[in-house]
């Protein structure tokens, strides 16, 4: 993570990008390097497609990332907690995160939330739960921790993974 922020134009490109692509591939929200936050569905009502068969209960969130540096930024991140605030104040979702027994963000995938074509239980998780956390098949633009942890220093609660 690096202070500050960045100037960008990112969310819009994605935004454009998602609105004219053939692949099935969409998300609600996108959070850009400057704090910017484009909504592109709507979170009530419209599945996205970007979770695999975690679509029809999970909310998609993406944080640009640029090619260069992979790097989140402060700004960012604050505005990815308040619209987290929001969301869950208004769909009134947990304000838990998934955590390991030391309390650190669980960055692997969990079996009880992993999709039953992966050999997992297809369970749903009550809070905000990562890509990382469904599935082994994700790209390389996954933040890490720095998102939960973000989370975690704003007071949401942390939940053990289930076994």
């Amino acid at each position: 993570m690096r202070d500050g922020s960045r100037p960008s134009t990112q969310a819009e490109r994605l935004a454009r990008y998602q609105a004219s692509t053939a692949r099935d591939v969409s998300w609600h929200l996108t959070v850009d390097t400057d704090g910017t936050v484009l909504q592109q569905c709507d979170l009530s009502s419209w599945m996205a497609w970007h979770a695999s068969s975690a679509n029809g209960w999970t909310i998609g969130i993406e944080c640009v990332q640029h090619p260069d540096s992979g790097d989140l930024w402060t700004v960012q991140l604050d505005a990815l907690v308040r619209v987290c605030d929001s969301v869950c104040s208004v769909l009134q979702i947990p304000r838990t995160v998934p955590v390991d027994a030391s309390g650190r963000p669980h960055s692997g995938v969990v079996r009880a939330w992993q999709e039953r074509s992966e050999g997992g239980r297809g369970e749903r998780f009550s809070g905000l739960v990562g890509h990382r956390n469904l599935t082994r098949q994700r790209g390389p633009g996954d933040p890490g921790d720095a998102v939960f942890e973000a989370l975690l220093r704003a007071g949401y609660s942390g939940a053990l993974v289930p076994q």
